[in-house]
């Protein structure tokens, strides 16, 4: 079996199913919140949070407007990321329990 992350996510597919694999694969994002921001600067711009997250600018606009990850605005257009912030976001959601894998 081929040890790369796409091997093991195609072997894992054909085990449990089409998005098992992203479903690992997300999971364990999550569970390594300190690793992905290494590198990082100390303030993150919306599309360096979005990466990280691995999802749209306009979902992370939503995650800070429900005040679960806090931005400093900069004028009314410009938001930036303390990488404290984002880490204890992603710890956050590192502690809920993991997706359901059928």
């Amino acid at each position: 079996m081929d040890s790369t992350t796409c091997g093991f996510q195609t072997a894992l597919e054909d085990f449990l199913g089409d998005d098992a694999g992203d479903q690992v694969l997300t999971y364990a994002r999550t569970h390594r919140a300190a690793e992905h921001l290494q590198g990082y600067p100390e303030l993150l711009t919306l599309e360096e949070v979005a990466h990280l997250l691995d999802t749209e600018t306009h979902e992370v606009l939503q995650i800070t407007c429900d005040h679960a990850l806090p931005a400093i605005e900069i004028g009314a257009t410009i938001r930036r990321y303390r990488r404290e912030d984002v880490h204890n976001y992603l710890h956050h959601l590192s502690e809920k329990p993991a997706p359901d894998l059928r």
